[in-house]
């Protein structure tokens, strides 16, 4: 039942992004009449609205959900809450779908669309002369929107119920300390005031007025929301959790002190900085790497992909030592597809007079930077989520069978 409850929340949670996506594409574009400084306040709001709902949603249903299955299992919270676990289950099998279904859909149509149009036919990207732009444009909404959204979803609700799985096997679990158990659903709805105000820093109080003003206002959304989560965390710690509590971990008990959760929160948190940054810094055309991939152009498209790839093994090293090797295929990929598609941009673009001598469009470089795109693009929009969801799934399917292995592992390998 778990499972089916997050399965069908991740469904309308993709929905409801693409719904949310369709109306603010049209606004956008009326907004940008005005500069971009009202079209990124419009685009933002619209993002922020999508993730306010799906956080919103997935909270409320699981929330439901537990006082729901709680008629069921009485006192056994042990078992409550690991039933509840299908719920992150069944959201991530559904983002598997749709970021791999359509992921495959969108890639399809822009690969052919960005071979057709700009390598054999010159003509601009997203050109309404090329059928495959309408073909990559619906695919966008299916891959990047609703495979996203349920992705997002599947992510949220995973983590917290895999978190609530950990506290029910805790002393105030064996207590039935309803708030010392909620602890995950707390910290959710703390990040949900923490970035609501955090947005508006992006459009009240330091509004973008011009194109270069875009990436700054981004990181500093990601800094001021990680510096006030940090806070809001520790605030919910000391109120929620008692300052000394017991883990059981079959058969074994372990004293931890609220402080050591506090501390665990905050490195998620500034870890996910640290890897934004990171990302940021190899895929973004204001840095080094994504004009050395350019460079690479001059020489054929053999060099082109044999540096995207490089670049991605090598943007890798910082969020390996920020979490785990399990990810660097993952982060591999969606670094190297992220770079060959930036450098194709910079190549088109020509805001630079190093941009402008790989240029113009129908060089030799934009050919093979087009190239090195067709391939980037199903790794970073196909292989690498899908990997994700992959890595997820493995950890949550591990969570639900833990008790069954530690029951009857022995059994097992007799």
């Amino acid at each position: 039942m778990a499972f089916l409850l997050g399965a069908v929340t991740s469904v309308v949670s993709g929905f409801l992004g693409m719904r949310i996506a369709t109306f603010a594409n049209a606004r956008t574009t009326l907004e940008a009449r005005r500069g971009i400084g009202a079209a990124f306040a419009t685009a933002f709001r619209s993002g922020a609205v999508m993730g306010f709902l799906l956080s919103s949603l997935g909270l409320l249903v699981l929330y439901v959900a537990i006082k729901l299955f709680g008629l069921y299992y009485h006192d056994d919270w042990e078992g409550l809450y690991e039933s509840i676990t299908g719920y992150g289950l069944g959201g991530s099998s559904m983002a598997l779908f749709g970021r791999v279904g359509g992921g495959i859909y969108t890639k399809a149509a822009d690969v052919g669309a960005d071979l057709v149009g700009k390598v054999e036919r010159n003509i601009p990207e997203d050109d309404p002369r090329n059928p495959a732009v309408i073909a990559d444009n619906v695919g966008d909404n299916v891959g990047d929107i609703a495979g996203m959204g349920s992705d997002l979803f599947g992510s949220y609700a995973e983590s917290t119920c895999a978190a609530l799985f950990v506290a029910s096997i805790s002393s105030f679990g064996a207590d039935h300390d309803f708030a010392a158990v909620c602890y995950p659903l707390l910290i959710s709805s703390a990040g949900l005031v923490v970035c609501l105000v955090t947005t508006l820093f992006a459009t009240d109080f330091f509004k973008v007025k011009t194109v270069r003003g875009v990436a700054p206002a981004l990181k500093l959304q990601l800094i001021i929301s990680t510096a006030l989560m940090t806070v809001a965390a520790l605030v919910v710690t000391f109120a929620a959790l008692p300052a000394r509590f017991t883990m059981f971990d079959f058969g074994e008990q372990k004293q931890v002190k609220n402080w050591h959760v506090f501390f665990c929160v905050a490195i998620g948190l500034w870890a996910g900085l640290a890897i934004g940054f990171t990302t940021e810094y190899f895929t973004s055309n204001a840095y080094s790497p994504v004009r050395d991939v350019a460079d690479s152009c001059r020489t054929g498209a053999a060099t082109n992909v044999i540096f995207g790839l490089a670049l991605g093994y090598k943007s890798v090293i910082v969020p390996v030592l920020a979490i785990a090797l399990s990810i660097y295929v993952a982060i591999s990929a969606s670094n190297s597809g992220g770079a060959w598609d930036n450098a194709k941009k910079y190549i088109e673009a020509g805001a630079s007079e190093h941009a402008k001598s790989l240029g113009p469009k129908g060089s030799e470089a934009h050919k093979a930077a087009v190239i090195g795109d067709t391939i980037g693009d199903p790794l970073k929009d196909t292989s690498g989520p899908s990997l994700n969801i992959l890595i997820k799934l493995m950890a949550v399917e591990s969570l639900v069978f833990a008790p069954f292995f530690a029951a009857h592992g022995g059994l097992i390998i007799s």
